[in-house]
Formats: structure tokens, C-alpha cells, sequence
């Protein structure tokens, strides 16, 4: 050991000298305590234990603060086998730094066996207790500063790798290893601090209710992690459940617990980009960038990664200096929670939920990974009775996994009864995943206050075999109204999305999808909602509102695929543009309003609930399908009114104008057809068009009430020219002389208004006795409009009597036999032997006349040889066109 004493002054002209500071260095192995006060030949000294020095007594503390000086340890510090060590010991009114850079050990000899043979190890984990590696007095306050870059490793129940008795005025850093073994350890645990605590190293603890990092008092600066922090109170990670022991399943505490207040906020780091390289420290912390890591907390077990709260008093963390919108938690890192084995429940991060209040000022904001994966219950972000926050902003994950019984719950966000968090912001991916009969929740509010939810980015919950399980958002507690935003992405940005059930309250709910897709089933409940498509937002699933008066609009290409269901209140469903509906559409017996503008469709039934409703359709647009319960509803049409239905369709008045069809069906087979039973007027404006649909050839032609009404205005509007009939038909309209109905005639065209050939008229009654027998076949001939495309589909059903084929034939025959004519033939003289090849082509037409007209040509070749011995031909086949 050597003395070293130091004199400085003020300035050269006051010569003012200071007190001298004794350093006492240790550069070989020292077996007794040494403590500052006295290690300098009985007076103060600072100490530093050199990488050849150590300090090594058998127990108690083996280097003590308890004077104004400064330990630094670039050795090695061990003691073991003794309880109640303590590395470093800062004791009442020691203050100073104290700097780790080398390796402190509090250990024992103690290692566990398999003592019933099953092929695991038994006991505990560590047998000693209370040791410490770097460790301040209970109660008592300590000036300075620990910073830690070497290695801390602690063996012992109720022990840690640095341990704060009372409040630090200074800061706390660790950026080396701490590695804590045995029950109820931890790994860092701090009181009051009135600086920063940054730790950027790893921590490892393993015992039951082992914690990684416990921030217990109050943090004055910034509280931050970017490095490893794992917790753990298993014995290992993987084998047979049913193999392992209780000793090998213990439950280990949160990796990270903050339950003070901390003024700058709680950061978990992560580098910064790399935006300018010539920049190495882009944040300007005074770390290289390339030598900062990633926050990575984990805990295996049932306790959550990172646990802020606490049982005692209320706590307000402060904003991260440099955050965008100032939130008091921001993730950059990972943030982990296993359960592991079977009925073990897994949390990423809780906040709140311990009987005191949580202010987190501006809230949250995660470009990280927040996650937690178990076979049981599992939440990724729990947001806890007494919380308080303004929003949740996540640009990263927010995922959990959860087991498949159908008791299980797997949600990603859920905001729990007693917290308050308005606003969730989504750019990233929020997921909940489950299996069987579980249940997956992407976003759970059971508060009553999350009242907006904007999403750019993918919100999902999948896995359950039962659809209603998969809920992507749960805001049946909101009973004020709530709003959901889906928005529209960026240039060059993904689309985003939406899937699963979505579950709204009794409020005024407003869902505002303006791009990207949704797919589940939409259940709005009771109050008065409106769902708005926009863009080219796309729906999927069933859509179900309550009894309020609520509103369906879609814009733009928005579309629809699904039924939707409107409940007993003045419903609004509309469709602009392009928009378009595919399903059924379902109103009650209230006075509901459709309408449809610019080329907007509906595709599926629509059942109009006998309320007194009102039905418009735009001049490009159609609906296509049948038409339920619609005696009290007046119809406009401009469009087409494309129905299915067979039968008597009831309503309140009628109004086709110059843009308007209305679609009949005639069905044969059920002896029965469309018709229109206007309890009131049907008015019909000249240009108005009627479409008839048939199922049957030979069975069509008939006389049927397509209209009946109270009054008809305009009947005579409709005349043969303005229906829409299969070409095979002709067609009559009149209007009874009570202008109460109006009947169609329809009968089968003759063999000249159909153009077909005298030659092959004869056939048309064979052929079309025949026709009805293939329902393929006759739908394809009902389907013609025009008499170009008939006459084709008709000539396939008769032979080519017409010669274009005989004539083909011939005309090869002969252009052939054309090279025998040749007196001087182009034959290829190989000696006594020679060969000829010829290409031949020709072509031929006849105009239509009692026969079918044609138009054919072909080609081919000619080739032979000949002999001394004998001559031979071959044609190959002449190919007609």
C-alpha cells in the first residue's frame, strides 16, 4: 500500500492552499477491511484498488465510505461464505464517488443438487443472506455518485448487486454486469436519487421475487435503461412441466420496478438513427452512438417487465427531455413478458393498479416492443386503476399471445376501470393472438374514458375459432361516445388496417374509415352512430347498429361486404360515387332513408322493415337482389332497380323517371312474376325502362301484371322500345283504362324478326323444345340482347349444311393435284433417286342466301419421291380457316 499526498492553489498570486486529499493505492491482495477515514496511516484517504489489487477479508464490508473521499476499484473485491457482506459499504456521512470498473464478488461454495434424481437440480437457489456489492447505510443520506462499469456478482437470499439504504444527492450509473442469485434479490435498488439513474449494462436476477431494478424513492432527473434487465424466479426456461419440481417454478418480481416519483421521465433507450455519419453522438448524451445498446427487459414469470406504481403513495412522472409531445414513459427498447409454463399469466408493462394514483402527465409513447407471451392470460400494456394520462402514441408493437382455454384473456392495450387515458395513436402495430376458444383483444378499455383511437398503422386480434373472440377494439364502457380514425397513409406508406370485432357503446360512436381495410363485425349499440367509408376504404363483415337514429355513408370506392343491420330509429344509409354494398341490408319499422348517387351499387336483398321509408336512386346507379317489407317506403328511381324478387313487391308510391328501370322477374317454374303493388301512386316518365329477366324459352310467352297502383301516371310512357327483354322475344306494355295496372305480353319472335335463314328457320320449334332441358344452355340463350350473337349461338345447334366444309375439301383436292399438271416440276435429282416439296393455299366465300354464308381458306403441303424402282406421293393434312 503507498501514500500519496497532493497540494493545489487557487491562483498563483493568492497562493491559497487547499486541504490535501491522501490517495492510497492497493496495487496487491489486501485480506482486511479497509475503510477511507483511516486508510491513509489512520487518516482519510481516498482508495483505489488497482487491476492488480484486491480486497479480500472473510466478511463484513470489505471497503467502507465513511469519510469525504473517493473508492475506485479497477481489481477485484470478494468475499465469501459470509452473510451480511458488503463490497462496498458507503456508512453514515461518507460521501464521494464511488467507481466500480473492476469485479466485485460476494459469493458462496453453495451449489444446488439433484437430490431426488428426477434430473433437475432441488433447494434454493442460494443458501447465505443479506450481501450486497455496493451498498449505502439504512436511512442515511450519501453525496455522490455510483458509477459502475465492471462486473457486480452476489450470491444470497434477500441480497444485491448495489443497494441504496437512504436518499443520494448525485447520480446513479451502471453500464458493467450485475448478476444476482437467490430469494427476493435485486439487482439495483435505489432510494431517493436527486439526479439521473441511467443503466445501460445487463442485470440479471434469479430467485423468487427476484427483482432486476427497483427505483423505490424518488428520481429528481431522468430515469433511464439501455441495456438488459431479465428477471426470473425458474430454475430454467425449457423442459416438461410436468418433470419439474415447485422449487424449479418459483415466481420470480417485475424486471424493472419504478414506485417513486421521477422528474425526467422513465426512458427505455435505444440508439438513435444514424441520419448525419459524420456525427458520431447524434443524441448528444457523451456516449459514442455505436457503443450505446438497446434496452431489452425481460421477465420470465408472472410478473410484469416493468411494474410503475405503488401500495403507499401517489407518484407524478415528469416528461423525457426531447421527446416529441413531451410523454413521461417512452419504450425504444424491448419490453418483454414470458409467462412460459401452462396457467402462468404474462405481463409487458403495468402501470398503475396498486391503490394509489399514477400521473403520467402526457402519457406514453412506444416506437419500440412491448409484448407478453404466456399460455395463460397475457397483456402487453396494462394501463391501472389511478392512472392518469393524457395519450398512448405507439409507432412500434404492442403485442400479446395468450393460451386458448376459453377462460384466458390475451389483450394488447387495456385500459382497466379507475384509469383515465383519452386518446390511443397508432402508427405502428397494436396485435393480440390466441388460440381455440380464447379470447385476443387488440385494444381493451373497461375505464369508460378512451374516447379516440386514431390508427395509421395495423390493429389485429386473431386465433380464437370463435370469430366473436377475435376483438380488435372494446369500447363497450364508453357511454359518452367514442371516435375511431382510420386515416389516410402517407405517401409511399402501407395502407393501414383494421381486424376484428369491434364492440362500441350506448353513446353518439363515430367510426371514421377513411382508407385501408376493416374486416370483423362492427356492433355500434345503442345511441344515435354514424360508420363513414371514404376513399378507397374497404369493409368486410357484418355491420350492426342499435336503436338510435344512425348513419351508413360511403364515399369515393369505398365498399362494403357484409350484411348490415339497422335497429328501430330514423336510419340514414347512403353511397356516393363508386362506392358499393355487397350483402344484405336490414332496416326496422322506422322511417329510414337509402339513397344512392353518382354509379354507386348494392348488390344483395334490402329489407326496408314496413317502415315509412324513403328509397332514391341516382341516375348510374343499381341495386341488384330483393326487396323485403317495403309497403310504407316511396321509391325514387332514376337508376336501376334490379330486383329479384319473383313476386308481389309492396310499396307506398312509385316514381320511375327518364333514367330510371325497374327490373321484372318472370319465373315459370313458380308460376309467378314480379309485380310492383303501389299502395299509392306509380309514376312512369317518358325514357323509363323496364328489364325483364326469364327463366324459361318455351314457357315464357304469357301476359303478366307487372304494376299495380292506386294511380299510374305516365303508363303510357312505357312502350315495347323501352323494355329490356332476351332477343328471342317481343314485348307489349298497356295500361288498363282504370290506370290501376300494367300487363306485359310476351311472345317468341317469328323466324324474320329473329334474321335467321329460310334454310334453317324449320328448325327453330326443334331447337328450342330442346333448349330448356340444359339450364346452362337456355340461361346463355336468355342472356342475349342482340340478333348478331343469337344467330352464332342458334347456327351451333345445326349441322353445316351451308358447303363451306365439302367446298374446303374440294378446294384442297384439287390445289393439290395441281403439281401432277406441272410440265416442268421443281423435283429435287439426288441420281437414281429424287424428291419434290410444295406448299399449297386457297380460299373460297358464299354470301348468306337460303344457307349460311361462309368464308373459308386453307393451306398445306405437297411433297413425293421417286425411283428407278417406283414413284410415291404424300400430302399432309390441308388445314381450312
Amino acid at each position: 500500500m503507498r501514500h500519496l499526498l497532493t497540494t493545489t492553489c487557487l491562483t498563483p498570486i493568492l497562493f491559497v492552499a487547499l486541504p490535501a486529499v491522501a490517495q492510497t493505492t492497493i496495487t496487491t491482495k489486501v485480506t482486511t477491511p479497509v475503510l477511507t477515514a483511516t486508510a491513509a496511516n489512520g487518516q482519510p484517504s481516498d482508495v483505489t484498488i488497482t487491476s492488480t489489487g484486491s480486497v479480500e477479508p472473510t466478511g463484513g464490508n470489505a471497503v467502507t465510505l465513511n469519510s469525504a473521499n473517493n473508492i475506485k476499484n479497477e481489481g477485484k473485491i470478494l468475499i465469501s461464505n459470509a452473510s451480511n457482506a458488503n463490497g462496498i459499504f458507503v456508512a453514515a456521512g461518507g460521501s464521494g464517488t464511488i467507481t466500480n470498473s473492476g469485479s466485485i464478488v460476494i459469493d458462496e461454495t453453495y451449489t444446488p443438487t439433484d437430490t431426488d434424481n428426477d434430473g433437475d437440480l432441488d433447494g434454493p437457489f442460494a443458501q447465505g443472506t443479506n450481501r450486497f456489492g455496493i451498498r449505502t447505510a439504512d436511512g442515511a443520506g450519501f453525496t455522490g455518485s455510483i458509477v459502475n462499469t465492471g462486473t457486480i456478482t452476489v450470491e444470497g437470499n434477500d441480497s444485491g448487486g448495489i443497494r441504496l439504504g437512504g436518499p443520494l444527492t448525485g447520480s446513479v450509473t451502471s453500464s458493467g454486469t450485475i448478476t444476482v442469485t437467490g430469494d427476493r434479490a435485486v439487482g439495483v435498488r435505489t432510494d431517493a436519487v436527486s439526479g439521473n439513474v441511467a443503466l445501460s449494462g445487463t442485470i440479471s436476477v434469479q430467485g423468487k421475487d427476484a427483482i432486476g431494478v427497483a427505483a423505490d424513492g424518488d428520481i429528481g432527473g431522468r430515469f433511464s435503461v439501455q441495456g438488459n434487465v431479465t428477471s426470473t424466479g425458474y430454475r430454467t426456461l425449457t423442459g416438461d412441466q410436468t418433470k419439474l419440481d415447485a422449487d424449479d417454478l418459483l415466481q420470480g418480481g417485475p424486471a424493472v420496478r419504478v414506485s417513486g416519483n421521477v422528474g425526467g421521465g422513465i426512458l427505455f433507450d435505444a440508439p438513435p438513427p444514424d441520419l448525419v455519419s459524420s456525427d458520431p453522438d447524434e443524441d448528444k448524451d457523451g456516449i459514442p452512438d455505436a457503443q450505446e445498446g438497446t434496452a431489452k427487459i425481460t421477465s420470465n414469470g408472472s410478473a410484469p417487465a416493468v411494474l410503475i406504481g405503488s401500495a403507499t403513495r401517489d407518484l407524478t412522472i415528469g416528461a423525457v427531455a426531447g421527446d416529441t409531445g413531451s410523454h413521461s414513459v417512452v419504450n425504444k427498447g424491448t419490453i418483454t413478458g414470458n409467462g412460459i409454463y401452462n396457467g402462468v399469466d404474462a405481463t409487458g408493462m403495468s402501470i398503475g393498479g396498486q391503490g394509489h394514483a399514477v400521473n403520467l402527465g402526457n402519457g406514453i409513447s412506444n416506437s419500440g416492443t412491448i409484448q407478453a407471451t404466456g399460455k395463460a392470460n397475457a397483456t402487453a400494456l396494462k394501463i391501472g386503476a389511478g392512472t392518469t394520462m393524457l395519450e398512448t402514441v405507439n409507432s412500434g408493437t404492442i403485442a400479446a399471445t395468450g393460451g386458448g382455454d376459453s377462460a384466458y384473456q390475451a389483450r394488447a392495450v387495456s385500459v382497466e376501470a379507475g384509469a383515465s387515458m383519452p386518446t390511443l395513436r397508432n402508427s405502428g402495430t397494436i396485435s393480440a393472438t390466441t388460440a381455440a376458444l380464447g379470447t385476443a383483444t387488440a385494444i381493451y378499455d373497461a375505464s369508460g374514458t378512451l374516447k379516440l383511437i386514431e390508427n395509421s398503422g395495423v390493429i389485429g386480434a386473431t386465433g380464437s375459432t370463435d370469430v366473436n373472440r377475435n376483438i380488435a377494439i372494446d369500447l363497450r364502457s364508453v357511454t359518452s361516445g367514442a371516435t375511431i380514425k382510420q386515416l389516410v397513409a402517407a405517401t409511399g406508406k402501407t395502407a393501414p388496417s383494421i381486424t376484428g370485432v369491434i364492440l362500441l357503446g350506448s353513446g353518439n360512436d363515430l367510426f371514421d374509415l377513411a382508407d385501408g381495410s376493416y374486416g370483423g363485425n362492427v356492433d355500434f349499440g345503442a345511441g344515435d352512430n354514424k360508420f363513414a367509408l371514404s376513399g378507397d376504404a374497404a369493409q368486410a363483415g357484418a355491420i350492426r347498429f342499435g336503436s338510435g337514429a344512425d348513419t351508413l355513408s360511403l364515399a369515393g370506392t369505398a365498399r362494403t361486404n357484409g350484411d348490415a343491420f339497422f335497429g328501430t330509429g330514423t336510419n340514414t344509409m347512403s353511397l356516393a360515387d363508386s362506392s358499393s354494398h355487397t350483402g344484405r341490408i336490414q332496416f326496422e319499422d322506422g322511417a329510414d332513408t337509402l339513397t344512392l348517387s353518382g354509379t354507386s351499387k348494392i348488390i344483395g336483398d334490402v329489407d326496408l322493415g314496413f317502415g315509412a321509408d324513403t328509397l332514391t336512386l341516382g341516375a348510374g346507379t343499381a341495386i341488384r337482389g330483393n326487396l323485403f317489407r317495403a309497403s310504407g317506403a316511396a321509391a325514387n328511381i332514376s337508376g336501376l332497380l334490379d330486383l329479384a324478387n319473383t313476386g308481389t313487391v309492396a310499396l307506398s308510391s312509385l316514381n320511375v323517371t327518364a333514367t330510371g328501370m325497374i327490373g321484372v322477374n318472370i319465373s315459370t317454374a313458380l308460376g309467378s312474376s314480379t309485380t310492383y303493388d303501389v299502395s299509392g301512386n306509380a309514376t312512369f316518365a317518358a325514357g323509363s325502362k323496364v328489364l325483364v329477366r326469364l327463366d324459361s324459352v318455351t314457357r315464357a310467352p304469357g301476359v303478366y301484371t307487372i304494376v299495380r297502383a292506386g294511380s299510374i301516371t305516365g303508363g303510357s310512357n312505357l312502350v315495347a322500345s323501352d323494355m329490356l327483354l332476351p332477343f328471342l322475344f317481343t314485348g307489349n306494355l298497356t295500361t288498363d283504362p282504370s290506370n290501376t295496372s300494367i300487363k306485359l305480353t310476351i311472345g317468341r319472335k317469328s323466324a324474320t324478326q329473329l334474321g335467321v335463314t329460310s334454310g334453317s328457320a324449320g328448325a327453330l320449334d326443334a331447337v328450342f323444345a330442346v333448349i330448356d332441358k340444359d339450364a346452362k344452355i337456355s340461361s346463355t340463350i336468355l342472356a342475349i340482347g342482340d340478333g348478331e350473337t343469337f344467330r352464332q349461338r342458334y347456327s351451333s345447334f345445326l349441322p353445316d349444311y351451308a358447303g363451306g366444309v365439302f367446298e374446303s375439301v374440294t378446294q384442297a383436292s384439287r390445289a393439290t393435284a395441281r403439281f401432277l399438271q406441272d410440265p416442268n416440276p421443281n423435283i429435287a435429282d439426288m441420281g437414281q433417286w429424287g424428291f419434290w416439296l410444295q406448299q399449297v393455299a386457297w380460299g373460297t366465300s358464299k354470301n348468306l342466301g337460303k344457307s349460311s354464308a361462309y368464308d373459308v381458306t386453307g393451306y398445306g403441303i405437297n411433297g413425293g419421291w421417286s425411283s428407278i424402282w417406283e414413284r410415291r406421293g404424300v400430302s399432309a393434312p390441308a388445314w381450312p380457316i
